[in-house]
């Protein structure tokens, strides 16, 4: 394997970040042990998982020269928030081409924290932030600084020859074996959210690297299960060879479930709002309404099928995103019931 040890990286995070057993939400859900990936607790700018891919992605851009970092995203994106950050910590300035796809232009929740870190904001007309419109843009403003003197590092646009993202989720998958391994354990499912396929593809590979055959299920945030499997799979395989892993990774193996995407992405529901408050009651314990919410839900969803193993601990990776609540407090006002909590969880 290559040694990732020296590759550049800009520790930003607060690793390795905690896993909790959450006994009362599995008694409420009638399923096995079940543990929580606090990767909310990750330190950075409210946490957040995407901090693992940042620590690659920041180092890169410093060992290349570079001095202004570009992005695409969302206009209330959680990783918009966290790039603008981890450019304060490293001291490199921070463009912001937000797409109106999704999410609300008000000065609130992300966009306002965007703002409180001194990104340099911009909206854009690109209908996504992956689109090639939104590369174009990029490339452009990166070609402007460029002209100036300066030299621009764009990321999350339009695709990179070396997977830095999905190197920090496979590091990330390393630090759950290791965890799960301490606590006596193999986990029989990991949940987590899958928009991109990075965090499902690195965690993946990160826990086959080390000889666990734990079922890794990503929950599509919108989307067909389909398309993000075939996406999760090529993300995988190129990390595998870029590692030169000997890990022969098969269609089969990469599990999506997509039955709680019909709200689509950045808009949670009345059972996502439901969920949090009896995450919230039952554990103390805060998750989103937009990605979270429909993992744990799903996870309720296969319980009830019979899809989860009895006997094995689950694992579901708390990627964080919790400012999500503040932008939707219509939806958590104290006079609205709490649907499906039971009493012992109030």
């Amino acid at each position: 394997m290559r040694s990732i040890n020296d590759l550049p990286r800009v520790p930003l995070g607060l690793l390795p970040t905690p896993l909790e057993e959450t006994p009362r939400l599995a008694a409420a859900f009638g399923g096995p042990r079940l543990f929580v990936k606090r990767d909310d607790l990750i330190g950075l700018a409210l946490g957040g998982n995407k901090v693992r891919k940042l620590e690659y992605i920041i180092g890169d851009a410093l060992a290349q020269g570079a001095d202004t970092l570009i992005t695409s995203a969302g206009l209330q994106s959680n990783r918009a928030r966290m790039t603008a950050t981890a450019c304060r910590r490293a001291g490199l300035d921070c463009i912001l081409l937000l797409c109106s796809n999704y999410g609300t232009n008000a000065p609130i929740g992300n966009l306002m924290l965007d703002a409180i870190f001194g990104a340099d904001i911009r909206f854009s007309a690109a209908p996504d932030s992956g689109s090639p419109e939104a590369l174009a843009e990029a490339q452009a403003i990166a070609n402007k600084l460029c002209s100036g003197g300066r030299r621009a590092y764009i990321t999350e646009v339009g695709g990179r020859p070396e997977p830095l993202a999905e190197l920090g989720y496979f590091v990330g998958g390393l630090e759950l074996a290791t965890q799960c391994r301490a606590r006596g354990f193999e986990p029989g499912t990991v949940l987590l959210a899958c928009g991109s396929g990075g965090t499902q593809a690195g965690v993946l590979l990160g826990l086959r690297a080390v000889g666990l055959s734990t079922p890794v299920l990503g929950v599509s945030l919108a989307g067909s299960a389909e398309i993000l499997a075939g996406r999760v799979h090529t993300l995988a395989k190129h990390l595998a060879e870029w590692l030169a892993l000997d890990i022969d990774l098969r269609p089969d193996d990469i599990l999506v479930e997509d039955r709680r995407s019909a709200s689509g992405h950045g808009r949670p529901d009345r059972e996502s709002v439901d969920i949090v408050r009896l995450v919230a009651q039952t554990e103390g314990l805060l998750i989103d309404p937009v990605y979270l919410a429909k993992v744990v839900l799903t996870y309720h969803d296969l319980i009830e099928d019979g899809r989860i193993d009895p006997a094995h601990p689950a694992v579901l990776w708390h990627s964080g995103g919790g400012v999500a609540v503040f932008m939707n407090t219509e939806s958590f006002s104290p006079l609205v019931p709490v649907a499906g909590v039971p009493e012992s969880g109030r």
